[in-house]
């Protein structure tokens, strides 16, 4: 292994760790004491016992070792965890290969870091309560100390305001006291920023205080104690805060997740037969949905028809939501992709144009929701070739895919996510703005040469 020692961390790097973060490794150290740096300070603490060995190893060497890729690992001085090479993992899309590495390795070294000072320094969570507490305050100390550049995912205030202001919240008696963390990425999003608002009004002191009397008190009466306010004031006065500087957020109504809850219809194209079981798939997708986020009982299935017994999709779409399931030469995806209130996904050679890229290969396919022309909304689903299709259906809504991702684009055998933050009709519209200046700028310089062309040689005929 090779070793890199800084101001507060001891960085080890297994032998068969990828090339990349061979390379960037005194860079990511650098970065990493740098916010070690102002952990302790936001927290308090004077001084480490002792430096913080991190232990970075190859998702080989953590299947040898039968440990969980998805979760730091605390040993008696430090935390090992795992760095799953770029092209084994889903990308964000529009991101560079750069920038995301350091998201990921950033991202999960401090993770480990800033739990395993919390258990070390803050006390180690006896109950599930306070352990929604820990990560909270661990995803607090994330944003305020990994460079801006390196953190991809949507701010907790403006995720939770616009899941808020399309109708899906849960109270904060539910969302911490019933917490579990096998459903951990449902609703951290508001556990997330009610910690955040908590720590700007009142400062960080009390939010310790808070922590650690749950640690011992998992009960509601705490909140009294710590602020002098019941959880039900303290609510009040945040959803307050976010009402005033985000009301006008709702791109989450943009993700699957939502879509699937709301009143949809999922259409498949019978001629191909296994498309029907990708239907059922997103059907149960639907369920599970619906369950975590609305709490409806699990036998509340969407609708499903074949594209064969049903009539145009633009009345359908007038009264409400569609998810549609096709290969990219059908009369489906055609249709489908007709009622785009703006063309994000279009037809191209051999294949489909996503934005502006053609994606031909048989193995290229798209989720993708969008807003129609007539009211409702629409999912997309559609690949080169049945097998795509299938593919991507058995990826979609699993770890590490946000849980309220937009979609997904797989080509060349990569995956990119698409983020509910990700505002593809702001940049479609710019791209379609520019085209028509970029035609201009060619005809003016083309204009140019030809009359400068004309001139010379009008001249050269003069003189003679």
């Amino acid at each position: 292994m090779g070793t890199i020692e800084g101001k507060y961390v001891i960085v080890k790097v297994s032998v068969d760790i990828d090339l990349w973060v061979k390379e960037n490794i005194k860079e990511i150290v650098s970065i990493v004491d740098g916010a070690v740096s102002k952990v302790l300070k936001i927290l308090s603490i004077e001084k480490l016992r002792n430096k913080i060995n991190v232990t970075i190893i190859s998702p080989e060497t953590a299947r040898k070792l039968k440990l969980n890729l998805g979760y730091p690992v605390f040993t008696e001085d430090g935390t090992i965890t795992c760095y799953i090479p770029y092209n084994r993992r889903f990308h964000v899309y529009g991101v560079s290969k750069y920038i995301e590495n350091m998201n990921h390795i950033l991202t999960n070294i401090m993770d480990s870091i800033n739990l395993y000072i919390i258990i070390n320094y803050l006390g180690y969570w006896s109950n599930d309560v306070a352990f929604g507490l820990a990560e909270s305050l661990n995803a607090y100390l994330a944003y305020q100390t990994i460079p801006k550049k390196y953190i991809l995912y949507p701010k907790p205030h403006e995720l939770t305001a616009s899941m808020k202001n399309i109708g899906y919240y849960i109270p904060l008696e539910k969302a911490i006291f019933e917490f579990r963390p096998y459903e951990r990425m449902y609703y951290t999003w508001e556990r997330n920023s009610f910690a955040l608002w908590l720590i700007e009004k009142y400062g960080i002191e009390k939010y310790i205080q808070l922590y650690k009397s749950i640690i011992n008190t998992p009960k509601l009466q705490v909140f009294k104690i710590i602020y002098g306010e019941d959880l039900k004031s303290l609510e009040e006065k945040w959803l307050n805060y976010l009402d005033e500087k985000y009301s006008h957020l709702k791109y989450t109504e943009l993700s699957l997740a939502v879509l699937l809850v709301e009143n949809v219809t999922i259409i498949y194209d019978d001629k191909e037969p296994l498309l029907r079981n990708v239907a059922e798939n997103i059907r149960d997708l639907a369920v599970n949905y619906r369950r975590i986020l609305k709490g409806m009982k699990a036998y509340t299935r969407p609708p499903m028809f074949p594209y064969s017994k049903i009539g145009n999709l633009e009345k359908m779409l007038e009264k409400q939501n569609l998810v549609t399931i096709a290969t990219v030469n059908s009369t489906l995806f055609r249709e489908s992709i007709s009622t785009l209130k703006i063309p994000l996904i279009r037809l191209c050679r051999a294949g489909f144009m996503f934005l502006n890229s053609c994606c031909t290969s048989a193995d290229d396919s798209l989720v993708l929701i969008a807003y129609s022309k007539y009211g409702g909304k629409i999912g997309i689903i559609v690949g080169n070739s049945v097998e795509s299709v299938l593919k991507l259906a058995g990826r979609y809504g699993k770890p590490p895919m946000h849980p309220l991702a937009r979609g997904i684009l797989c080509v060349n055998g990569s995956e990119f996510m698409i983020l509910p933050n990700q505002l593809l009709e702001e940049w479609q519209i710019e791209y379609e703005k520019f085209i028509p200046l970029w035609f201009v700028i060619v005809f003016a310089i083309m204009a140019l040469t030809i009359i400068l062309y004309i001139r010379k040689h009008l001249g050269s005929h003069a003189t003679n």
